[in-house]
């Protein structure tokens, strides 16, 4: 079943996650009004995103990042996909009838790489997210670039192996 499409399942759930839609999602209200319909009474509904673009709490965002990231959601922009959708998760989760003061938003600091990691924890999350990321990126960049910018493979090619470097080189924090 593709997610998009009308959800028409023989039960409701007591729980709904969905994590990294940002990229494919189109119809949010959509999705937020399917959800509830799908959850049982007192069923919960959990968001994970990223934010963008990427932002830094400290000076470790590179210019090469900044770059790939300005490219990305410029890229995604052009194919009608909405990076910056979480910012209306509150409103659109209301409209689709979840009680306002059941709603929840947070934003947590993840670490880019190790040398940004402060703990264990963190080391762990580095590891997950950066094989999760490099994998994301390696996939989508020729699409994204070549095909929706009209980038050359190797400019394409160029700006990935500077991002991943700077990645793994530089510590920075990636807010989800």
């Amino acid at each position: 079943m593709d997610a998009e499409s009308d959800w028409n399942f023989p039960h409701q759930f007591d729980y709904i996650h969905s994590r990294f839609l940002f990229v494919g999602w189109k119809d949010w209200a959509k999705y937020f009004k399917q959800a509830y319909a799908a959850l049982k009474p007192g069923g919960y509904l959990e968001l994970q995103e990223l934010g963008n673009p990427f932002v830094s709490l400290d000076p470790s965002l590179t210019p090469g990042t900044q770059a790939w990231n300005s490219n990305v959601f410029l890229a995604f922009s052009k194919t009608g996909k909405d990076l910056n959708a979480w910012k209306d998760f509150p409103a659109l989760l209301k409209a689709a009838g979840f009680l306002p003061d059941s709603i929840k938003q947070t934003t947590e600091r993840w670490p880019s790489n190790e040398k940004a990691a402060r703990n264990e924890k963190e080391r762990s999350m580095v590891a997950d997210s950066m094989r999760n990321f490099i994998e994301v990126v390696q996939n989508m960049n020729p699409m994204l670039y070549g095909k929706v910018l009209g980038w050359s493979e190797e400019a394409s090619k160029a700006g990935l192996r500077k991002t991943m470097k700077e990645l793994k080189e530089v510590g920075g924090h990636i807010p989800v």
